[in-house]
């Protein structure tokens, strides 16, 4: 997925908010939109967890660098 501005499925969480919020806990400035190529995220609890919604995004880097995290769970 490549849509940048736009909330991430069907969730109130937009990829610019993830990457802030990933970026600000690492410490680890390459965390930005600009160094991202693309990302998918997909539903992993299939509707079964109880009024919540769990992602996971999988992340693809311009700068494939080792401490770069290849995926985020959103809850």
């Amino acid at each position: 997925m490549t849509n940048f501005d736009g909330p991430i499925l069907n969730s109130t969480y937009t990829i610019h908010f993830v990457l802030d919020q990933v970026r600000e806990s690492t410490k680890n400035e390459l965390c930005s939109i600009e160094n991202l190529e693309k990302f998918e995220p997909k539903d992993i609890a299939g509707g079964a967890a109880f009024f919540s919604k769990i992602y996971k995004l999988k992340l693809y880097w311009k700068h494939n660098e080792s401490d770069l995290p290849k995926s985020v769970i959103l809850k």
